[in-house]
């Protein structure tokens, strides 16, 4: 949503105030589609769910900022749909059609709000109707969610924060293991095993995709890397809770010690977890480590740091923009970025943040 926001709020000349509005609806919109759609059986399906709800949250934002009327943005959404979609065939390769599925959204919303104002028209029963969202994309959709609360609840506040840059299906299970070595201060030669109960939907992108575990296992570049729960459970507890983007760099990949830890890792699906609604996003995990000398230890993990149950401080929050910042932007230039987006509601026009952007 921001990337949006700042695109078509740089070409309309709107307010910092105004921008943030436009991704506040947005993350609204995102979630509502998202759990109308029945975002746990699109993953179960093969849909990617950021691929199929993310055009209408884009469309959202725009439609905002470009000032449609009511008519102009049911069209602009019946336009979207022609953008929705996306597979999680990526999986097997770890090709960059997972990043593009966030772009091609943005994309689609930007130009379905922009046609809707030139004229263009759309069903305006997209979600609903006989052939609309609903019907052709989910076995088991939810459409009351899709208006449930609207007005009175704003998911923007239930906004994860990613403190690992991986999968956030991996996180949990990660800070889950993290704590059973650290409480009880095993080295790696104490442990024989590693499994996890998690999210059934998780299992195709995390240990098992259509009976494929080897680029879980030994995955063969960054995405796949970023994606095995083996892999980011071996590089989290060898760098002993910190991972960064140099982990899942080529050689970083070949490392027999990270090899030697995914190696003990095994998961599963359970039922009950599934249980537990997404909204908010909710990944749990339990972690049971059997030890060589025969002990049984658990954790249980619900909310991973940076989940709104569990956030950052605003002080971790900025280190984690500099850290992010930091291969693109001098110092210098991050911090005036930092400062200049702090300032985004006070902003007159978002244009001030352009130059900023680009250090």
């Amino acid at each position: 949503m921001p990337p949006t926001a700042v695109a078509v709020g740089e070409v309309a000349g709107a307010s910092g105030r105004d921008v943030l509005a436009a991704i506040a609806i947005g993350y609204d919109v995102a979630t509502r589609a998202a759990m109308a759609l029945n975002s746990q059986d699109l993953y179960i399906q093969g849909f990617q769910p950021t691929a199929v709800a993310g055009v209408f949250a884009a469309t959202a934002v725009a439609g905002k900022l470009l000032r449609l009327s009511t008519v102009q943005l049911a069209n602009a959404f019946g336009i979207a749909a022609s953008f929705a979609g996306g597979t999680l065939e990526f999986l097997k390769e770890g090709t960059d059609t997972k990043r593009f599925h966030v772009a091609k959204a943005a994309l689609g919303g930007i130009l379905s709000a922009t046609l809707a104002k030139g004229g263009m028209t759309g069903p305006r029963t997209i979600f609903e109707g006989e052939y609309g969202m609903f019907h052709a994309y989910s076995k088991k959709p939810m459409p009351e969610a899709l208006l449930e609360e609207l007005g009175t609840r704003f998911d923007i506040l239930d906004t994860s924060f990613k403190f690992y840059p991986f999968c956030d299906g991996n996180a949990a299970p990660l800070e889950a293991a993290l704590a059973l070595v650290r409480e009880n201060k095993l080295s790696l030669d104490d442990v024989e095993s590693i499994h996890f109960r998690i999210k059934s939907f998780l299992i195709p992108y995390a240990v098992n995709f259509g009976g494929d575990t080897e680029r879980k296992y030994r995955p063969k570049n960054e995405l796949d890397a970023q994606m095995s729960l083996p892999y980011c459970i071996a590089a989290g507890i060898e760098g002993g809770g910190i991972v960064r983007l140099t982990d899942f760099e080529p050689e970083r990949l070949r490392d027999p010690r990270l090899h030697a830890i995914a190696d003990k890792v095994t998961a599963e699906g359970d039922t009950e977890l599934d249980k537990i609604p997404l909204r908010p996003m909710s990944m749990p995990a339990i972690c049971t480590i059997k030890t060589k000398d025969g002990r049984r230890l658990e954790k249980r993990v619900d909310y991973q740091k940076g989940d709104p149950r569990n956030p950052f401080t605003e002080d971790e929050l900025r280190a984690k923009f500099r850290d992010c910042a930091s291969d693109l932007l001098s110092t210098q230039a991050a911090s005036k970025l930092e400062n200049g987006i702090m300032a985004l509601e006070s902003m007159a026009n978002v244009r001030q943040l352009s130059p900023l952007l680009s250090g």
